[in-house]
């Protein structure tokens, strides 16, 4: 288990992120594996990101909806450079099961094949410095929304400035950590995770499986929706989103005080409003009783005054995104 090698590294909770290069497993991640002759065939009927576009050495995000463009599931997706068509999506871990289940009902009429791919282990790294000890493993670093692969797993270069995900084959892992924790902070998932948050990058969880539409999540400002790939499930709500400007509702950061964290899908309230005002899509502490969030919210609302939940309502603080919904 992943667990269990990384727990050889003493990675730190709520170590100060101070620009300096670090290395931390990706939060509660997990990849699914995609294989078989109609691999693509199938997915790009089912996924909002065009896998035309897909390789070994380039990635994207995307995100399964149901009929109704409720997301099921959000992912970054890369092909593997296999001899057999074969696709990695790295997503929330307790999604595996739920994402199987939705995608074999489509899968049965596909030469493809859908399992857990435990053979791996995810880290995220950013910071000051880092590219010189990547190259250390990969000795030509990709552009963003690109990647390389060789015996020791993938490298994917993210579209957050300086920040790269390491998907590891098992076998290789050790002697990649080997070589690079020395040289590198080593945070906790958690820190990790808030890195992602404060970029804007949110993700559907177990507990927010389609409660939201991609746009919801930003995911057509984050490389995650094609809008000329032609027809897969949900595509027909998803386009009227688009094209219609019905959407009403976007993801913003938030910062707030509490005693522990709240769910993900906990209401929004606002004082300008008898109802909800918009759902909490992730929420992770940063230093003891502080946490950051993404939350979905009405347009509207967002620049009032903001609380999570009703019977002990948690003030909220509104961060800005660091990149333009216009």
């Amino acid at each position: 288990m992943s667990e269990a090698l990384l727990s050889a590294y003493a990675f730190q909770p709520l170590a100060s992120d101070d620009g300096r290069a670090c290395l931390y497993p990706l939060h509660e991640t997990a990849l699914l594996q995609i294989q078989g002759k109609d691999a693509a065939k199938f997915m790009q009927g089912q996924m909002t990101a065009n896998i035309q576009e897909i390789t070994p050495q380039q990635w994207r995000r995307g995100a399964n909806c149901t009929a109704k463009g409720r997301m099921v599931n959000s992912f970054t997706l890369l092909q593997a450079d296999d001899p057999e068509p074969t696709y990695l999506l790295a997503m929330h871990s307790p999604l595996l099961e739920i994402s199987m289940a939705h995608l074999k009902k489509y899968a049965v009429f596909f030469k493809a094949s859908l399992q857990n791919a435990p053979d791996w282990v995810l880290l995220g790294a950013h910071g000051d410095g880092i590219e010189p000890l990547l190259q250390n493993v990969w000795p030509e670093l990709p552009s963003p929304l690109q990647a390389v692969q060789n015996q020791s797993g993938c490298l994917l270069h993210m579209d957050i400035p300086g920040t790269w995900q390491l998907w590891l084959k098992r076998d290789a892992a050790q002697q990649v950590l080997d070589k690079l924790a020395p040289q590198l902070q080593l945070h906790s998932a958690e820190q990790g995770l808030a890195h992602y948050l404060r970029a804007g990058i949110g993700r559907v969880r177990a507990d927010t499986t389609e409660l939201f539409i991609p746009q919801m999540l930003n995911l057509h400002k984050n490389a995650g929706i094609s809008f000329n790939k032609g027809c897969y499930t949900g595509q027909e709500i998803i386009a009227r989103m688009q094209y219609l400007g019905k959407l009403k509702r976007h993801m913003y950061p938030l910062r707030f005080t509490a005693n522990a964290a709240p769910a993900a899908g906990t209401h929004l309230y606002s004082p300008l409003k008898n109802s909800e005002v918009g759902e909490l899509a992730e929420a992770i502490a940063v230093a003891p009783g502080e946490y950051l969030a993404l939350a979905v919210i009405e347009d509207e609302f967002k620049d009032s005054p903001l609380q999570l939940g009703q019977d002990n309502p948690i003030s909220l603080e509104l961060l800005s995104l660091p990149y333009s919904l216009d």
